[in-house]
């Protein structure tokens, strides 16, 4: 049932976006996008988000940086290449998110990021 819930937000979004196309929406559904389990469609939509407003100057939304990274932490693809990629990613949410908000790590932000790190066969105390 709340599979089905994710599922409906994700199209609730799709068919916002039809019809008006803006930012912070876009900003939600990747987020939705992450919920729901499409990881893959989370990173590209967040990207793109990111390059837009980097682009155009704008201010960022920062926390996409996390979304990636979450969904980088949550496919079950764990080669070297792809885990890599999310803990940079996590390392920009880590800098231009979390420390902007000028507060520690939660303990789920310092679980994602030590998952990373084993996978790289890393420890989060040497880092």
């Amino acid at each position: 049932n709340l599979m089905k819930k994710r599922d409906s937000t994700v199209f609730y979004y799709k068919e916002y976006l039809k019809r008006n196309n803006n930012i912070s929406a876009r900003k939600m559904y990747a987020q939705a996008l992450f919920l729901a389990g499409d990881y893959d469609e989370a990173i590209a939509e967040a990207k793109s988000i990111l390059d837009l407003q980097e682009k155009s100057g704008a201010r960022q939304f920062t926390n996409l940086y996390g979304v990636i990274a979450y969904s980088y932490a949550q496919k079950n693809d764990t080669s070297r290449a792809i885990n890599q990629t999310g803990l940079d990613y996590f390392e920009l949410y880590e800098a231009k998110h979390v420390k902007n908000l000028n507060r520690p790590l939660s303990l789920q932000e310092k679980f994602i990021k030590a998952n990373l790190l084993g996978r790289l066969g890393q420890s989060p105390r040497t880092r």
